[in-house]
């Protein structure tokens, strides 16, 4: 499955509060028992898409430091 990038700068538009309500971080979404369904390269970062029950989470994380970082996180309803 590839979601180009556009898709998930629409999502970013649309993404509202919902996101303040989402954990900011892959590995606390992981914990929560998210899994990763796809990663896809966007420029100089990564689109994470996970999953959990009927809810998918995007979240972009990029290189900082020598160390990867979770920037923003957006939910998704199917």
């Amino acid at each position: 499955m590839r979601f180009p990038a556009a898709a998930l700068l629409a999502t970013a538009l649309f993404a509202g509060t919902a996101q303040a309500q989402t954990p900011q971080s892959v590995i606390d979404l992981l914990t929560a028992g998210y899994d990763i369904i796809n990663v896809s390269p966007i420029a100089e970062s990564y689109a994470v898409f996970l999953e959990k029950d009927d809810t998918v989470v995007i979240c972009q994380i990029g290189f900082k430091d020598g160390a990867f970082s979770t920037d923003k996180c957006y939910p998704l309803t199917k």
